[in-house]
């Protein structure tokens, strides 16, 4: 998996007291029997942490394309449903999703196939651990100028940027081109 640039520059910052700012994880779901019909609903949030900021999902390789239908949602909006085919079988999902407490994501998932089926699950994601940290992980993103080695970077900061603030309840902040801030 390669990691999206904004989380890698993410990882490379200390935290003032020392240690890194965020750390990095991940997660797996395994259901080596999934009868016919039936359907699971995983609720998630940050656990001890503050947030969780997840930016891969991937289903494990052995799950069979077309067997299962999925829906991922996150305070009254769909983040992804449909059926779990093979592209989604073979390919990282990138995306920017912010869990809090007060924000969780939650999931169903069924088993459209006719006959029980193994279910696989991957995320990836950063720990933040205290609403301080949170707070510098959003300043250092919005400190961070664009280049054009950065601008990549500088792209995905805004719509990680944006998440943090919806997830706090919070309109998305205006991002200059040059310079960073607003």
């Amino acid at each position: 998996m390669d990691l999206p640039y904004v989380i890698q520059y993410l990882l490379t910052l200390r935290n003032p007291g020392g240690g890194p700012l965020v750390y990095g994880n991940v997660g797996q779901s395994v259901i080596p029997f999934f009868p016919p019909g039936q359907s699971i609903n995983p609720k998630t949030d940050p656990g001890d942490d503050y947030a969780h900021i997840i930016f891969s999902h991937s289903i494990g390789p052995a799950v069979v394309p077309g067997a299962f239908y999925a829906v991922t949602w996150q305070g009254g909006g769909n983040v992804h449903e449909g059926t779990v085919t093979g592209w989604f079988i073979g390919n990282d999902i990138t995306l920017f999703l912010v869990q809090t407490h007060a924000l969780p994501s939650s999931a169903i998932i069924t088993n459209i196939s006719p006959l029980a089926q193994y279910y696989e699950a991957y995320i990836a994601f950063l720990r933040v651990t205290t609403k301080e940290v949170y707070d510098l992980v959003e300043e250092a993103l919005d400190r961070l100028g664009t280049s054009s080695k950065l601008e990549g970077v500088a792209a995905q900061a805004a719509g990680l940027l944006g998440e943090m603030k919806r997830a706090e309840g919070l309109p998305p902040p205006i991002i200059k081109t040059e310079g960073g801030g607003e």
